[in-house]
């Protein structure tokens, strides 16, 4: 799989850098996919119960609200900034959207 550098999400492929279809047997817990392998735990995956055990990477936005401790040591200030930067872009395409809505009269 290699690794996921900060920031980098998804492609048509890939889900965090997991392969989308290895992502989806995972979910769904059949046949060679009922638990993660050593790599994927090493890179950032693990099925948080903060979810309700969604799988999840430590690059996603749900990790940010993650509290599963053996988790911590992924908490890096890296992820954060990147973080705060999806945060930040997804509220100023928000505020755009509503500053669209007062220009059309729809507020």
């Amino acid at each position: 799989m290699g690794s996921n550098p900060v920031g980098i999400i998804m492609s048509d492929k890939t889900f965090y850098g997991m392969p989308i279809e290895r992502y989806k047997c995972l979910m769904e817990g059949t046949g060679p996919c009922i638990r993660l392998s050593e790599d994927e735990m090493k890179e950032g995956w693990h099925f948080c119960a903060e979810w309700d055990d969604l799988l999840i990477h430590a690059d996603s936005d749900e990790f940010q609200f993650c509290k599963c401790s053996h988790m911590k040591k992924f908490k890096t200030p890296e992820r954060e900034q990147a973080y705060q930067k999806r945060w930040n872009k997804s509220n100023d395409a928000l505020d755009r959207l509503a500053d669209l809505d007062d220009e059309l009269g729809l507020h």
